[in-house]
């Protein structure tokens, strides 16, 4: 007699696939990947493969060159996401900047020197490169 599973197991092992795929993320060399557990910031990782809770972190994906403006002394808004940088060079709060590099659990910016040759939608914030 073959033992056959039941229909609430089946559902029981689909729902642990599932949750176990959506848990995966995979950043490459130069991305990282800004964790918000909870909407607080909790760290960067990668490169390479990390491990997430579904529903409960919330990752947004950083790259080297994306841009950025400095709303306070060290925290830094890309997109939607406000996250704690480091910088070496003189900017002041408004500033755009780009990021330069990933240090413990700070990304490294600098100023954005090539602002003037870029378009910026102010209804959906797009920025478009000239």
């Amino acid at each position: 007699m073959t033992y056959m599973p039941t229909f609430p197991t089946f559902v029981i092992l689909l729902l642990a696939v599932i949750f176990l795929l959506t848990s995966l993320k995979v950043s490459s060399e130069y991305q990282r990947i800004a964790v918000f557990r909870l909407g607080i910031y909790f760290g960067i990782k990668g490169p390479g493969l990390i491990v997430v809770i579904p529903i409960i972190d919330k990752c947004h994906k950083f790259s080297i060159g994306d841009h950025g403006q400095l709303i306070s002394d060290n925290i830094g808004k890309f997109k939607e996401a406000e996250v704690p940088v480091e910088y070496s060079t003189k900017i002041y709060v408004g500033s755009q900047i780009k990021v330069s590099g990933f240090v413990n659990n700070k990304i490294q910016v600098t100023l954005d020197d090539d602002q003037g040759r870029r378009i910026r939608c102010e209804k959906c914030g797009h920025e478009m490169r000239i």
